[in-house]
């Protein structure tokens, strides 16, 4: 189990926020840029300093929801995808947004 101080956050991941103190879900992260993107409404990105992670997805719930933004229509939804391809977690529904 990867220690939480190391871990990094990706798609799925439940995560604390400090600022806002939100549990949130994540859409996706980058850390070429340094943030991240929650699920949810309205779409906002914040600093992945600002986040602790709570709990990890696996890799189905990962490529699960990333195949669920493909769907969503938001605008955003590549990034998911494109991130998890880049870091060799790609989907596992090849026919989704991967």
């Amino acid at each position: 189990m990867a220690n939480k101080l190391t871990a990094r956050i990706r798609t799925g991941d439940t995560v604390f926020h400090a600022p806002s103190e939100e549990t949130w879900i994540v859409a996706w992260a980058d850390y070429e840029s340094g943030y991240m993107a929650p699920c949810g409404w309205p779409t906002c990105q914040a600093p992945i300093a600002d986040c602790r992670l709570l709990k990890s997805a696996s890799d189905e719930e990962a490529a699960a929801l990333i195949d669920q933004l493909s769907k969503s229509g938001r605008t955003d939804a590549h990034k998911a995808a494109a991130i998890a391809k880049a870091t060799g977690r790609a989907a596992l529904n090849q026919d989704g947004g991967a």
